[in-house]
């Protein structure tokens, strides 16, 4: 069994990109959206760059130490704040 997949034989990404994160990362960029750092960018765009961060982060879930709804919103908030350091270093 690859590391990208579990024990269902479900690949782990379909099960990082669920409907919760797809909430999630939706509900943070349209807070983020309303930032002055953000005007010049679209809502979905920002909620596009915090989806691929939670799928390169994806390998370092472990179902031992966490739900995957706490991974995920703790790795969306993590995106939001790599992409808030990314636009003030601008």
């Amino acid at each position: 069994m690859s590391a990208n997949t579990q024990a269902g034989g479900k690949r782990l990404g379909e099960e990082i990109l669920s409907d919760f994160a797809m909430k999630t990362a939706r509900i943070k960029a349209e807070q983020l959206h309303r930032r002055p750092e953000f005007s010049d960018c679209d809502a979905e765009d920002i909620a596009q760059e915090l989806l691929m961060y939670l799928i390169q982060k994806a390998d370092c879930f472990d179902p031992t130490r966490s739900k995957v709804n706490t991974f995920i919103n703790r790795v969306i908030n993590s995106g939001v704040r790599e992409l808030l350091r990314s636009k003030k270093r601008h």
